[in-house]
Formats: structure tokens, C-alpha cells, sequence
């Protein structure tokens, strides 16, 4: 076998040789291995604090003065609030105007039929289903 092997010229201790073994009888190097011992907990770990920072970023970046802010806020609200009651009154009109449009459905008033006496149906269904 090729037996210890130092890393980058430097020595290795007991242990760093046994591992380096042990990858090697596995096949491969403790650099290039597919699996890793923590999965991908770090990448995990960057996402979710890059998140955090760039929220943190955003809440703080209202500049300017609160006052204004406010007025500016509430002038958007009350255009909004508008708006919204002019699309209300639009659908409400529209309503009105399909219901008024709505063609208007009448029952049949045709003529009763006269009641058939109970012997004639009886016979008439022996009749047709009559198979000897």
C-alpha cells in the first residue's frame, strides 16, 4: 500500500492518517466526497441570514420625513378607498342593468290532463311488456 501520506508538506497526526485512510479505501478524498457530515446546513444557514439582512435593509430604508410620509400614506389610502368605491358602484350598475335585461321565464299554463282511471294504465302497461 502507498501507507501515511503528509497533506500540503506539512505532518499529519495519528488520527489525520487514519482518516486519510479510511477515504481512500472508500474511494475517494475527504475533498471530493459527494455526501458531506452536515448536509447543506451552512448554505441553509447563509439563505435564511441574507434573507434577514435584506429585510433588515428594507424596513430602515424609509428616508425622508415621517410627516410626510404619513401624508403622502394617507392621501395613497383615501385615493385607494375611492377607487375602490368607484368599481362598487360600476358592478352595482352592471347587476342592474343584467337583472333588468334578464328575460323573464313563464310557466306553462296549458291544459289539464284528464285523469286516466287506474284500469286503463294497468292494462295498457300488460300490453306492452306481455312476453308468453
Amino acid at each position: 500500500g502507498k501507507g501515511w501520506r503528509p497533506l500540503d508538506g506539512q505532518t499529519q497526526t495519528y488520527i489525520e492518517d487514519l482518516r486519510w485512510k479510511v477515504t481512500q479505501a472508500r474511494g475517494g478524498s475527504a475533498q471530493h466526497r459527494t455526501t458531506m457530515a452536515r448536509g447543506n446546513q451552512r448554505e441553509m444557514s447563509r439563505e435564511k441570514n441574507l434573507a434577514k439582512q435584506q429585510a433588515k435593509l428594507k424596513s430602515q430604508s424609509k428616508g425622508g420625513d415621517p410627516e410626510k410620509r404619513n401624508a403622502n400614506d394617507k392621501a395613497a389610502l383615501q385615493a385607494k378607498v375611492a377607487k375602490k368605491a368607484e368599481m362598487k358602484k360600476q358592478q352595482e350598475a352592471e347587476a342592474a342593468r343584467a337583472e333588468a335585461n334578464k328575460p323573464v321565464v313563464r310557466k306553462k299554463t296549458g291544459k289539464k290532463k284528464e285523469a286516466d282511471n287506474l284500469d286503463d294504465l294497468l292494462s295498457a302497461g300488460l300490453a306492452k311488456g306481455k312476453k308468453k
